[in-house]
């Protein structure tokens, strides 16, 4: 194991580690849970409901739209516990997927950016304070949240932490229990 002051970083760098991995559970638990309560939407654009959309049904534009996000929360949700699980159990592998999910961010989240800010600016309530907030929280979003997962997680710093913390041949964890197979 490490010692001395190498000690004291090994536990900083894993308390934080761990940190990630409770919000990245706590999230992902968050979305497959929107993801179930996005389902009521079926029913309020159903007929009899309270936004009944003539034609609604499988197959229409709008069943489509609920019907994706619905699979989207859900799998988002899937993906963030099981990163989750990776970062409470110090596994390689999560900083790897940790720093990989951010670089795909970076190429696909500026143009969702875009649209989610320009469809908050179409909206007819939209003050310039809440405008400046949501764009300040989008460039966040887009910008450092991005800068710093790859930094900690992708940092030459985290090469050794997690060989220390998860020890195993080529990345994959050799059990030490014996397989029943």
């Amino acid at each position: 194991m490490v010692s001395g002051s190498n000690d004291t970083v090994f536990r900083k760098r894993t308390l934080i580690t761990r940190i990630a991995g409770v919000f990245f559970l706590c999230a992902g638990v968050a979305l497959i849970l929107l993801g179930l309560l996005e389902t009521r939407c079926f029913s309020l654009f159903s007929e009899g409901g309270r936004f009944h959309c003539e034609g609604f049904r499988f197959g229409s534009f709008m069943f489509g739209n609920i019907a994706a996000q619905v699979i989207a929360y859900c799998l988002t949700g899937a993906v963030l516990i099981f990163l989750g699980y990776g970062h409470l159990s110090l596994r390689r592998w999560a900083a790897k997927l940790a720093c990989c999910l951010m670089w795909a961010w970076l190429l696909i989240g500026l143009p969702v950016i875009a649209v989610v800010f320009f469809l908050l600016l179409a909206s007819k309530e939209l003050t310039t304070g809440a405008a400046v907030i949501a764009l300040a929280a989008l460039a966040l979003s887009y910008f450092v949240l991005p800068w710093l997962v790859i930094r900690y997680f992708g940092g030459p710093k985290a090469g050794p932490f997690y060989e220390a913390a998860d020890p195993g041949i080529g990345g994959l964890t050799v059990s030490r229990r014996a397989s029943p197979f």
